[in-house]
């Protein structure tokens, strides 16, 4: 175990005591690929292929104008988020970890892409943002599960201040409304009259950032500090986001409020696997 983050070969029981160490006690957790986190970024791989037609859709982004490409990932994204296969696939993954389906519920599956050099479009500004998971109205006991569904370097990843998991930040939580946030078309639908809550103030503390290979997974608590990072690596990186929460964890595992103020409960609209 590194003095941030452990590391399984094998996946890891996701029971009260996994799920406490990363609530609890902010534990980041990356699990090697296993057969189940395989099959599923194999599977959205292939939806990436043939969305964009091509073979590599890591170099997408420079084939297509900027409308297109973003026309074309978005209703990917969409049909993503009921498409019976990979619903199939996600409750394949929470099996093999042995979790409790009956005790949990799930956002939909966020496939996210961060293309080279996207941080100097002034339009995705947002998108690079420090913030907490939190401070957009999710609960205080979500674990996300993140998989890299291609390889992921170092410079290429989201990045996140570990040591203030449990420390106050001044942030502009206050402004968010998740009502008003759904109105205006969530994350998928840019409007400028949205509020995206981040930092305040430089954070201290060391950043940390995340790498995986294709097919890994990364356990965190939504309340980490974190955020999209820019890069230039020639290549747009791929991932896929699942927001996890288990009825028993709101009370017996959740982390305490540290800073967010956020108004609205955005797990009304999780639904269970």
């Amino acid at each position: 175990m590194s003095d941030w983050h452990s590391v399984h070969k094998r996946p890891p029981v996701y029971d009260a005591t996994l799920r406490e160490r990363i609530l609890r006690h902010g534990e980041m957790v990356r699990v090697c690929g296993s057969s189940s986190t395989a099959a599923l970024t194999r599977f959205v791989w292939g939806e990436l292929q043939r969305a964009f037609d091509c073979d590599d859709p890591a170099q997408a982004q420079y084939r297509f104008s900027a409308s297109e490409y973003f026309e074309r990932l978005s209703r990917l994204r969409v049909a993503l988020r009921e498409h019976f296969v990979a619903q199939h696939l996600i409750r394949g993954m929470l099996r093999e970890f042995g979790a409790d389906l009956a005790g949990l519920r799930c956002d939909f599956l966020r496939l996210r892409a961060v293309q080279s050099g996207g941080h100097k479009n002034p339009l995705a500004a947002n998108a690079y943002l420090l913030h907490r998971d939190t401070w957009y109205a999710n609960p205080q006991a979500q674990v996300n599960w993140w998989l890299a569904v291609s390889d992921v370097r170092e410079e290429e990843g989201p990045g996140f201040f570990p040591a203030l998991y449990q420390s106050p930040v001044h942030n502009s939580s206050a402004l968010f409304d998740y009502a008003t946030w759904k109105r205006l078309g969530g994350w998928q639908c840019p409007k400028s009259a949205k509020h995206f809550p981040t930092v305040t103030d430089e954070p201290r503390g060391t950043e940390k950032r995340l790498s995986a290979q294709a097919g890994d997974l990364w356990f965190f608590a939504g309340q980490h500090l974190h955020g999209t990072r820019a890069h230039d690596s020639g290549r747009t990186r791929f991932s896929l986001e699942l927001r996890v929460i288990h009825h028993d964890d709101s009370t017996q595992a959740a982390p305490c409020n540290v800073d967010n103020a956020s108004r609205g409960d955005a797990s009304t609209d999780y639904v269970a696997p």
